[in-house]
């Protein structure tokens, strides 16, 4: 649609007009509670925090509902010392993310449960009708690494 919007000259569509690069814009909010001239009021910080705490329960409802769907017995996961390690990376990331105006990391529910049947095992029986069993998982944290690392250098 871009390439046929470029190739009608004679239909003027409007664009969305963004800076030329990171520099103008910054990365840091410089004045999070307002400037000397324009202070921001305890309304203001009590109105925005209303909808950032439904972001917050939002965010970790899906993260606890993907754990649960993840981590069910059927998939016989064995959790180790990197499962808490995980989840201190992912407090610290979503932090930062926040504090640089970046998007927060979810869980990604569709992408998690994907993931895990793709690294699964399955028994193949012969007999017509069986349904295979899941024999195990393989447990690595490559894949996740790589899929979060190329869905953020595409930025």
């Amino acid at each position: 649609m871009v390439l046929l919007d470029y190739g009608i000259s004679n239909i003027y569509t409007t664009k969305l007009q963004v800076s030329s690069g990171v520099g103008e814009a910054g990365f840091l909010i410089h004045h999070p509670m307002g400037t000397k001239d324009n202070p921001m009021t305890v309304k203001m910080i009590f109105s925005a925090a209303i909808p950032a705490f439904m972001v917050f329960i939002l965010l970790y409802i899906e993260i606890l509902l993907t754990g649960v769907v993840v981590n069910k017995k059927e998939n016989k996961l064995k959790k180790g010392s990197g499962y808490h390690i995980d989840l201190l990376i992912m407090g610290f990331l979503s932090f930062f993310a926040g504090l640089l105006g970046l998007p927060w990391m979810c869980a990604a529910t569709v992408r998690t449960v994907s993931h895990v049947g793709s690294v699964s095992t399955f028994n193949h029986s012969s007999a017509p009708g069986v349904k295979p069993k899941l024999e195990n998982i393989k447990e690595q944290r490559v894949t996740g690494f790589m899929v979060s690392f190329l869905i953020v250098s595409k930025r």
